[in-house]
């Protein structure tokens, strides 16, 4: 039977916490954690976020204009400082129950492919976030949300759903191909 020679663990972190004690630690290393700037939003109850690097701009309640004839996923359309921008119903896109609610904000988009707004009901936080908070998204997501959610965090104790702004926009492209106005 082998015997341990030399100190034991806790003899070594009493040694270690003496030495912080008395101010002869060592020089202390600041680490910088790559980290994501988050727009964190509520939709139907529910927190999710988009990366802030996709998120041009936050409008507090504008005025929708309704497209007649426009597929469901298309809310309508705004005018911003006289550019037109198209406004994207989210909760139809991830298939969340609709709100009798008033006005709520947009965060106007910058996608590969479409810069669009997409209607929220609030926006609750703009935050950098750790990447290693990042976890993916498991496989026991609801149907509607698991093509859309690509990773999952906390903020304040509760979980934030990591949105996928680039499959958002392409669920939008073919619903309008598969119900063109």
């Amino acid at each position: 039977m082998a015997t341990m020679s030399g100190p034991s663990l806790d003899d070594i972190l009493a040694e270690r916490h003496a030495r912080l004690g008395s101010g002869q630690a060592g020089e202390v290393v600041d680490v910088d954690e790559p980290s994501v700037k988050l727009v964190i939003f509520t939709l139907a109850e529910q927190r999710f976020a988009l990366p802030g690097a996709q998120v041009r701009e936050i409008l507090a309640a504008p005025q929708v204009y309704r497209v007649p004839g426009a597929p469901a996923t298309l809310e309508g359309v705004i005018s911003v400082r006289g550019e037109i921008e198209s406004v994207l119903c989210l909760r139809t896109l991830l298939q969340l129950p609709p709100t009798t609610a008033g006005n709520k904000a947009v965060l106007l988009t910058r996608g590969e492919r479409l810069h669009t707004g997409l209607r929220i009901d609030e926006v609750i936080d703009l935050c950098d976030q750790p990447e290693s908070a990042l976890q993916p998204a498991p496989d026991t997501l609801p149907g509607n949300l698991r093509p859309y959610v690509r990773h999952l965090t906390e903020l304040g104790g509760r979980g934030v759903s990591l949105l996928d702004l680039e499959a958002l926009l392409a669920a939008y492209i073919g619903s309008v191909a598969r119900d063109p106005a």
